[in-house]
Order: structure tokens, then C-alpha cells, then sequence
């Protein structure tokens, strides 16, 4: 299983999240901090997001000044999934004018733009 964390501002939930993949699946309500989206028996398209803020407590001193000196407040999403190109669709449809940072758990924060052109999904970036 892989993970990754998403960091957006204290105003982006995960409703929000819900709302913009509705085109390309349904998350099922896993609790009110977790949703959770898997077709049939295809772990392959598993992929679970969780709001967790106190991961943010765990991370280094260089990730949390980052995030600091990036957000006024902040909201941490943990993904477990076994399918990359699920993360790379849910950092895709997040609109650009949303500040986004992806942390991919081993030691790399990287912006939204950044992440795509990385990951080769050169069309979702802004012009």
C-alpha cells in the first residue's frame, strides 16, 4: 500500500474532496474525518483519504516550517492506495486556484504544479 499526505488551507475538507472527484467516483462515507472509495474486489482501485491534522506533529522541523511559512492555517489529508495514478487523478482535479502541496512520506514536499510535471500530468497544469 502506498501513502501520501495532501496540505491544503483550514478551509479546504474533505467534502470538499467528495464534491470535485463526483466525475470520476463516489467516496463512501467511512466516519466524519475518512472517506473511502473501492470498486468491486479491485484493490487497485482502492483509494482512502482521512483528514488528520496531527500528522503535522510527526513531521521534521524543515516539512513543518515549509507548511508554516506556505499556510496561515492548514488542513493534513492522509491517502492510502495501491494505484498512484488515483493520487495523481485527485491532485489533477483539485482546482489551481487552491493552494496544494503533496507529501509523498519520504521526505519530499512538493506544490501541486510541481507534483503533475513530476508525475507526468503536464495537462493540469496552469498555463
Amino acid at each position: 500500500m502506498l501513502f501520501a499526505f495532501l496540505i491544503t488551507d483550514g478551509t479546504f475538507e474533505l467534502s470538499d474532496f467528495k464534491l470535485m472527484s463526483k466525475d470520476l467516483f463516489l467516496f463512501d462515507d467511512y466516519s466524519e474525518t475518512e472517506i473511502e472509495y473501492q470498486s468491486g474486489d479491485n484493490e487497485r482501485t482502492y483509494f482512502y483519504i482521512a483528514r488528520d491534522n496531527m500528522i503535522f506533529d510527526l513531521m521534521d522541523v524543515v516539512e513543518q516550517n515549509l507548511i508554516r511559512l506556505s499556510y496561515e492555517t492548514f488542513n493534513i489529508f492522509s491517502c492510502r492506495f495501491f494505484d498512484f495514478t488515483l493520487l495523481k487523478k485527485i491532485v489533477s482535479i483539485v482546482p489551481t486556484e487552491i493552494k496544494l502541496m503533496i507529501d509523498n512520506d519520504y521526505g519530499s514536499i512538493l506544490s501541486r504544479d510541481e507534483f503533475l510535471r513530476v508525475h507526468g500530468y503536464n495537462q493540469f497544469l496552469k498555463s
